[in-house]
């Protein structure tokens, strides 16, 4: 999403190494991610140990930042063609030149690291407190919620982008004839809402953290053994959180700075450096859940197990056949007694397993 009007170059540059290296990156960044973010999605589904309103929140992360990498995709494709004109044009600078899909998921990103702040705060200082508590069964209203308010702040962008002839490039008519007002006041919104939204992620963190590491007013109550326990349960909460959000912070700050320094610079390697770093983030939450959350490397484990052993029997066919028919010596052997007269072939063996099971009669007999 970006806040320029007008980028006034007309034929993409040559490609050169850091290019070369820049597109390596992404397509690491890209793969990585989208494996994490699918097994953190996996893992809130099937594990019902992990159906919590923290996790839920989570997920939802991990589908805004997954939908932020497949669409980075067709972006850096872009990037580095001559942009089409006419209608083409026009729908590619709507919804993959100009990265406004990717705006609508990092917006769903931040307004959720602020709702996952305030829940922790809300469970830390107020525990016995009914209202307006989030639950399993009705968090997923402010996840919709989250989702259309997103949609509908970037749907302006999606209407008035458009291919400029002239430049050769994309640009964004606003309504109105003050144009240079109508994109103060649209991205001065936006700044407002993410200074909102910082304000309250620092206001709850740094009480958060006051109250376990200092006042210790959390966790204060109940036997020692209990209060230790649930304190260093709620640190480790605490942390992954903190952490998640400070790595969106950091890796999307300097993309903001840039996009205001650098409005006719587009292919800048700063610029570029900056772009890289808002996608990477999107990749990193998985292996954060997995470095401060003990149920989320057994989850991941489980699952990670669990699809090995599905492919090791099931893909390719030829291998499924023989996990499903095919028996070993000590099977067989345990499949035939000798002390029973009556002990018989099971029909369903293949005939290689018949055969084997027939010389081991043999054997027994002699």
């Amino acid at each position: 999403m970006e806040n320029s009007t007008v980028s006034n170059y007309e034929r993409v540059p040559s490609l050169g190494v850091v290019d070369y290296v820049l597109i390596s990156a992404y397509v690491f960044v890209i793969t990585i991610g989208f494996g994490g973010n699918t097994l953190v999605l996996l893992v809130v589904k099937r594990k019902r140990s992990m159906h919590t309103t923290t996790n839920y929140l989570l997920a939802n992360l991990s589908a805004a930042d997954l939908l932020t990498l497949l669409w980075c995709i067709p972006g850096l494709v872009t990037s580095y063609t001559l942009h089409p004109q006419g209608n083409l044009g026009d729908f590619l600078c709507k919804f993959v030149t100009m990265h406004h899909v990717a705006g609508i998921t990092l917006l769903v990103s931040g307004i959720t690291l602020t709702v996952l702040a305030v829940e922790r705060y809300k469970a830390l200082f107020y525990p016995l407190a009914v209202r307006l508590t989030l639950t399993r069964k009705n968090v997923k209203y402010p996840i919709v919620c989250i989702w259309l308010l997103s949609i509908a702040y970037v749907v302006p962008l999606f209407v008035g982008e458009r291919f400029n002839q002239k430049v050769k490039f994309c640009e964004i008519v606003w309504p109105g004839e003050n144009q240079a007002l109508a994109s103060i006041i649209y991205w001065g919104i936006l700044a407002f809402i993410t200074s909102v939204s910082f304000i309250i992620i620092l206001f709850c963190y740094f009480n958060i953290i006051k109250g376990i590491y200092f006042t210790k007013t959390i966790c204060s109550r109940g036997s020692t053994h209990s209060r230790d326990s649930e304190g260093s349960e709620k640190r480790k909460i605490v942390k992954l959180l903190l952490t998640v959000t400070l790595v969106f912070l950091v890796c999307f700050i300097p993309f903001c700075v840039m996009s205001v320094l650098l409005l006719d610079a587009r292919y800048a390697l700063s610029y570029k450096l900056c772009y890289f770093l808002v996608y990477c983030s999107s990749s990193l939450n998985p292996f954060i859940y997995a470095f401060h959350s003990s149920n989320y490397r057994e989850a991941f484990r489980d699952i990670l197990v669990k699809m090995t052993e599905t492919l090791h029997c099931d893909f390719p066919k030829r291998w499924s056949n023989r996990c499903s028919n095919k028996m070993s010596d000590l099977e067989l052997r345990a499949t035939y007694h000798p002390s029973n007269e009556m002990a018989q072939i099971p029909p369903a063996l293949d005939p290689q397993n018949q055969a084997k099971l027939l010389s081991f009669k043999r054997l027994e007999k002699q």
